[in-house]
């Protein structure tokens, strides 16, 4: 026949009380990672712009030189 279990003395709630601690602990497990991932993508965009803005200075740094170059032998060359 079929038999159907009345009481289990909390076994059930116990599993399922369980299963939800640990739905809830990957969660936040992914939220972590997540946060990790979005502070390491800030960090490398602030890394770069940094880099950017350091080559554009050398960049205009050099031609400035270059000018002053030009101009020193023009200067030279008219006497």
């Amino acid at each position: 026949g079929i038999e159907q279990l009345v009481y289990d003395g909390g076994a059930r709630s116990a599993a399922v009380a369980g299963a939800r601690a640990r739905q809830r602990i990957a969660d936040l497990g992914a939220r972590e990672a997540e946060q990790a991932l979005a502070r390491q993508a800030t960090e490398i965009y602030g890394r770069l712009l940094a880099t950017q803005a350091a080559r554009a200075a050398a960049a205009a740094a050099l031609d400035a030189g270059r000018e002053d170059q030009a101009r020193a032998e023009r200067r030279r060359d008219a006497g």
